[in-house]
């Protein structure tokens, strides 16, 4: 495996300097897996750019894209995912049976939760090609069309997020790891 560095505002390429400091603005700190971004101007752009756009212009709750985000991770097996996107829906105030059930797979007594990540998995796993129904349900939660093509982008901000840390197997942050 090829190994990445983790770049910093000294030793990325200047065209991702300035997203370095966004993100450490956006987020007070830049994590592992942006600094392996920073590799690449594009790259690190485009995902900041659907990250925040989904924290500052989405219509789901934050607690939704939060739950969606950590429920994508596990899906696709990234560990450094899972515990960022854990940590994130902590502070957005996500419980933990719903924590628990977005980082495992579990049920929950929440029929809005269960059907956002019911269509986010089926977006996944059928590569976008969703059936009637699974939109239908989607809609019949009480989500709309635009919500609908916001868990879109969710799946390519995890995409890009879970696929850079299967590549690159980034060491998980501090600030991500659990207390012992």
């Amino acid at each position: 495996m090829i190994k990445f560095d983790i770049h910093n505002k000294e030793t990325a390429p200047s065209g991702s300097v300035a997203a370095l400091e966004r993100a450490d603005d956006d987020f007070g700190f830049v994590s592992n897996m942006v600094g392996v971004l920073a590799e690449s101007p594009t790259a690190i752009n485009a995902y900041l750019d659907v990250v925040l756009g989904i924290r500052d212009n989405g219509t789901l709750s934050p607690q939704e894209s939060c739950f969606l985000m950590l429920a994508i991770s596990s899906h696709n097996g990234c560990e450094y995912c899972v515990q960022a996107d854990g940590e994130a829906a902590r502070k957005a105030g996500l419980d933990g049976t719903r924590l628990e059930a977005a980082a495992n797979g579990g049920e929950i007594n929440d029929d809005r939760l269960n059907a956002l990540r019911k269509f986010a998995f089926s977006m996944v796993s059928k590569h976008g090609r969703v059936s009637r129904s699974d939109v239908q349900d989607f809609i019949d939660a009480g989500f709309t069309r635009a919500q609908l093509l916001e868990v879109v982008v969710v799946v390519a901000a995890k995409t890009i997020s879970n696929y850079t840390n299967h590549l690159a197997n980034i060491e998980l942050d501090p600030q991500f790891k659990l207390p012992a």
